[in-house]
């Protein structure tokens, strides 16, 4: 069954995604590390950008999966 979902949204999400699943988690601390210095912020902000790739996967997956009449 395919996905019924804005797919000029899904194909910008998805590169999205991807452009945040090839870089190293280093390279995510830079630009946080030049707005709000070394700290606890930048430390987390680099850990929610690279861990909120497979929740959004999972989440298009299973939205897009689901029967008919759910």
């Amino acid at each position: 069954m395919p996905c019924r979902a804005n797919r000029v949204l899904g194909r910008l999400v998805r590169s999205f995604n991807d452009t945040l699943q090839i870089i190293p988690l280093f390279v995510l601390l830079i630009p946080s590390v030049m707005i709000f210095k070394i700290g606890e912020l930048t430390a987390l902000l680099a850990n929610v950008a690279y861990s909120i790739v497979p929740a959004i996967r999972y989440a298009k997956h299973g939205l897009c999966n689901l029967p008919e009449h759910v």
